[in-house]
């Protein structure tokens, strides 16, 4: 049988062997005027509960031990919260964070630096910093979204967003808009054509034709003598107009005896129209637009016809045609006038500019 003791001029309790037990009917009532009760294992202390002001203080006393608290979740025991004490006393939960409806989030000095609704929706009174090479993840996934110290962010996933996309309310990048460099033509947008689509790539000038308004990627040439007979190909007296408020096509097409190259890969929107003068009897007039694949076989892709009447300006013809232009050796293009009427007049008036082909890049192959 254990032995209690009960030292006066210590003023210790001591029991030989086993358990103590306080079987109380009412309350355990612990009064220090000391304002500390210290809970020791062996003499070491372990924990303190002390009173600050009437704050009360619960203290880790050991250097470097965490404090944790355990319970039981369906019979199953379960770790809740660990209070990292090495680490600056870090919390570290098992499961969920709750906040209250309208509850906030913040620091000391900025208590609703951070306020969620009722409806789930997160408002950041400022902006969001993260350390450098900082991480964002669960705990299966730590560094989910990686943050070098250069401001690089990388995922470690495809992001995946709940309705699928991204809304943008205003994209507006203009010479003021800092992309970590200054955006120049040659910087190259890949486009997503979505899921099961192929991937579009443009360049800063390209988007320039969409940015802004108006195409800025023409190039335009025309006819400037008139010629007459049967004038097939259109291989002379081909020149680019001296006025307009566009910008050619690169560094500009180029043309030697009615053959057009082009300066890059891409697509090209292509027209071409003539006019015709009669000075004979009726007849149709043709036009064509051809195209090579080889840079030797031209083949009639596009083709206008119009009849002419009598010493009117009625005989016109316009034809188009998008060309995907793969390899600039070999993709050309070239014009053809078929006048059933060797006496009709193809016209060339400068001031109408109706004999004329011109060449929009719209877009990559």
């Amino acid at each position: 049988m254990a032995n209690i003791e009960v030292d006066g001029p210590n003023k210790t309790i001591k029991v030989d062997s086993g358990n103590l037990t306080l079987d109380i009917p009412g309350d355990i009532i612990l009064d220090a005027d000391g304002a500390n009760v210290t809970f020791k294992d062996g003499g070491t202390s372990v924990l303190d509960l002390s009173n600050s002001s009437t704050d009360a203080v619960l203290t880790v006393s050991t250097q470097d031990k965490d404090l944790i608290i355990k319970g039981d979740d369906g019979g199953a025991a379960i770790t809740a919260a660990t209070f990292d004490m090495s680490d600056a006393g870090t919390l570290i939960l098992n499961h969920d964070l709750v906040v209250a409806d309208a509850g906030k989030v913040g620091s000391a000095s900025a208590t609703d630096a951070m306020t969620i609704s009722s409806g789930g929706i997160v408002t950041f009174k400022d902006d969001i910093l993260i350390k450098d090479a900082g991480t964002i993840g669960s705990a299966s996934d730590a560094d989910a979204i990686a943050i070098a110290s250069n401001g690089v962010v990388t995922f470690s996933q495809a992001p995946v967003f709940p309705d699928g996309s991204i809304a943008v309310a205003d994209l507006d990048i203009d010479g003021a808009t800092d992309i970590g460099a200054a955006i120049v033509d040659a910087d190259l947008f890949v486009i997503d054509d979505g899921a099961g689509g192929t991937n579009r790539k443009t360049t800063a000038s390209r988007l320039k034709t969409y940015i802004g308004g108006g195409i800025t990627e023409f190039d335009q040439w025309r006819v400037s003598t008139a010629f007459s007979g049967d004038a097939e190909p259109v291989a002379s007296n081909w020149e680019r107009p001296d006025t307009g408020n566009f910008e050619y096509i690169g560094t500009g097409m180029s043309q030697s005896s009615g053959i057009f190259t082009f300066p890059s890969t891409g697509k090209y929107w292509i027209q071409f129209a003539a006019s015709f003068y009669y000075e004979g009897t009726s007849n149709y007039n043709h036009i064509y637009i051809r195209t090579t694949n080889d840079n030797s076989s031209y083949t009639n892709v596009a083709q206008g016809t119009t009849s002419t009447s009598d010493n009117a300006r009625a005989g016109q013809a316009h034809i188009t045609y998008l060309f995907d232009v793969t390899n600039t050796t070999t993709h050309k293009a070239q014009f053809y006038v078929t006048l059933e009427d060797n006496s009709t007049t193809v016209n060339a008036d400068t001031n109408f500019n109706v004999v004329y082909a011109s060449f929009i890049r719209i877009g990559d192959t």
